[in-house]
């Protein structure tokens, strides 16, 4: 049995090396040197392969510890990678190996492109252009925020270059770093939400599955991997806790009297806990869950006295079972039942709900082939996609089938181990705020939405939300849909169908724009800065920012609120989420950096910090800034009441 300690063991860091490389302010001759010294045990700057898995016990993503820099020939590229690594997990104590490899994969990226693709191999010829082309070329079909991210990583490398005293024009590059709004993510995560799984598909999917986890005929890995897809289609686990699974973690409660039991079964997670250690949790089991939770003890007992764990997925090396593997023998599962779980007969829209894997050569066919486990056609699977779906849908579904029920909000968020409840509402749509978005801004024949509203007027100046108004009334004129007669048939495509480029899947999006954004923003905000946070001034310019954007909203709402009351509860929700992000997020961190500017002086911090660099000469000012909004919307005097009748 693993404990919260024994996930991780600390690095053992040589400060005087880790400093000899992240410490040197503005010294750029020596800024690409490769030192062949360890900065940890068995690791050496100099290395093309850095494995920091022995400071992990739990070998969940071991891959993910892992940093390989043998592909990048350039030095000067190589080397601010390493540096960035280094600086992002000695510095930022809580970060994990996995939180890090995220932005070396991408600073890595761009790096090859440049080296492979523009025959680059110094910084000396980096433009915003350069930077541009990367981004159209290879992140063109992705996320806002996947290109923010990426865009985020290279900025972590002109950082490192500037702190090193590197000439180049660093100003130019401010407006690409910038060109995503935070606006547009935001509305971008809202509209991408997981979908649903049609009800009798999910229904379909569950049985075969407990089908499967008895079926001596199939192979013991596509048997555990039915066990699996019951557990999670009942406990709404995710794929990185259900990996993790250990034996013997069933737990049970007698009630009514003795008369009858309740089991729970424990499982370690990451994801609802701001510790990098995890922690231990625990869901309750239906009857079907707990038969796979039992069968998998049953199948799996051989293979773990032979490989000593007790772990219940493993790989045939006795690891924890890595993601490829995990996907496809997940997708192996729908391969087999195809024709049974009845995909050609779904609707056009629920079809939309589901994913297609295609295999594009011959090596990805057979790299499938060797973890599903069972026998299969690699020219079949050549020759036409597979229906699948994401793991996380069943935590959608599971939220939806709860709730049908009659379950609690907290019921159920207790279920799906969400720290809030608000976390929870995010996998339900809301009919009545479609609704009241719609009816609200129908015009009198229902045939489409306009903004004839006084208070309305303004969102035509939205580009965004006059293209929400223009997919949105496309997609009731070629569905023949009137608002006001038809408002139930609008309400069900919009609910079954998945967000993709379709003309449902852009509406859903559009509907999103228009009445779901703000308020759930305001929502989630609300509830995650609601109680005191320990000061960490890294991310303390964004918060600033973020702080600043948080106050001109909640001053736009208060106007509107006094046109019109109707926008009285947006206001208000907005005003919540500003005085507990202000008091418990923004005024201990602005404090704990004035406090530390004055006891090292502005040049150490901006060697702990550089990402700090714009706003650390700027405290007084900064400080004058927001001390007038506050006064403004008088949020201290409201705050010290607040307090007063605390006590």
């Amino acid at each position: 049995m693993s404990t919260d300690n024994e996930i991780y063991e600390e690095i053992s860091w040589n400060v005087e090396v880790v400093q000899q490389l992240i410490n040197k302010e503005k010294d750029a001759d020596n800024l690409f040197v490769e030192l062949d010294s360890y900065f940890t045990v068995g690791i050496r700057f100099s290395d093309s392969f850095w494995d920091f898995n022995f400071a992990r016990k739990i070998p969940l993503s071991a891959d993910k510890n892992r940093f390989d820099f043998a592909k990048i020939i350039s030095k000067e590229f190589r080397v601010i990678i390493k540096k960035n690594v280094i600086r992002d997990l000695y510095i930022s104590k809580n970060n994990r190996t996995t939180t890090t490899h995220g932005y070396y994969m991408r600073m890595r990226r761009f790096a090859l492109f440049l080296q492979n693709e523009k025959f680059m191999h110094n910084f000396a010829h980096i433009t915003p252009s350069i930077i541009q082309e990367y981004i159209d070329k290879k992140l063109s079909n992705t996320t806002k925020k996947n290109i923010s991210t990426n865009l985020f990583a290279i900025r972590k490398m002109l950082d490192e270059l500037e702190f090193g005293g590197y000439s180049l024009d660093y100003s130019s590059f401010e407006p690409i770093m910038n060109s995503i709004p935070v606006g547009e993510i935001i509305a971008e995560s809202e509209s991408n939400k997981h979908p649903n799984i049609p009800k009798q598909l999910h229904e379909r999917i569950i049985k075969c599955a407990l089908r499967d986890m008895e079926d001596e005929t199939l192979r013991l890995q596509s048997c555990i991997m039915a066990c699996l897809i019951v557990i999670l289609a009942r406990t709404g686990m995710r794929n990185g806790e259900l990996r993790i699974l250990e034996a013997g973690k069933l737990k049970e409660e007698t009630i009514f009297k003795n008369k009858k039991s309740a089991y729970y079964l424990e499982f370690f997670t990451f994801k609802t806990t701001s510790t990098r250690e995890g922690r231990w949790t625990q869901t309750f089991l239906f009857p079907d869950s707990l038969k796979a939770y039992q069968t998998l003890e049953k199948i799996t007992e051989e293979q773990r006295n032979k490989l000593n764990t007790n772990y219940l997925v493993n790989s045939y090396k006795g690891r924890v079972l890595s993601n490829t593997s995990f996907y496809d023998r997940f997708d192996g599962f729908f391969l087999r039942h195809q024709e049974e779980l009845g995909f050609n007969s779904l609707s056009e829209i629920e079809k939309l709900q589901l994913k297609q894997r295609t295999f594009k050569n011959l090596l990805e066919a057979k790299t499938f082939k060797s973890n599903y486990c069972e026998p299969v056609d690699c020219d079949l699977l050549l020759s036409q996609p597979i229906y699948t779906l994401n793991p996380h849908q069943f935590r959608v579904a599971l939220a939806n089938w709860l709730k049908d029920r009659g379950l609690t909000i907290e019921w159920i968020r207790e279920h799906m181990n969400h720290m809030e409840s608000e976390m929870t509402m995010w996998y339900f749509r809301d009919p009545e705020s479609v609704k009241e978005t719609l009816y609200y801004r129908a015009s009198m024949d229902g045939t489409r939405i306009e903004a004839q509203k006084a208070n309305l007027v303004k969102e035509l100046t939205d580009p965004d939300l006059v293209q929400a108004y223009e997919t949105i009334n496309k997609f009731l004129k070629k569905k023949k849909l009137n608002i006001f007669k038809n408002i139930d048939e609008i309400l069900r495509i919009l609910k079954k169908s998945a967000v993709k480029e379709s003309l449902v899947g852009m509406c859903t999006k559009a509907i999103g724009t228009l009445c779901e954004q703000q308020k759930r923003l305001a929502l989630l905000e609300k509830h995650f800065y609601i109680s005191y946070q320990l000061p960490d001034i890294t991310s303390f310019d964004f918060n600033y920012k973020r702080l600043i954007e948080k106050l001109k909203v909640v001053e736009h709402n208060k106007a509107l609120s006094q046109i019109n009351p109707k926008f009285q509860k947006d206001y208000e929700l907005e005003f919540t989420a500003l005085k507990n992000f202000y008091q418990n997020r923004f005024k201990p961190e602005h404090e704990d950096l004035v406090e530390k500017v004055a006891i090292d002086g502005e040049i150490e911090i901006l060697k702990a910090y550089p990402q700090l660099k714009q706003v650390i000469g700027r405290l007084t000012e900064i400080d004058k800034e927001v001390q007038e909004w506050v006064k403004k919307l008088n949020l201290e005097n409201l705050l010290a009441n607040e307090q007063n009748n605390i006590k």
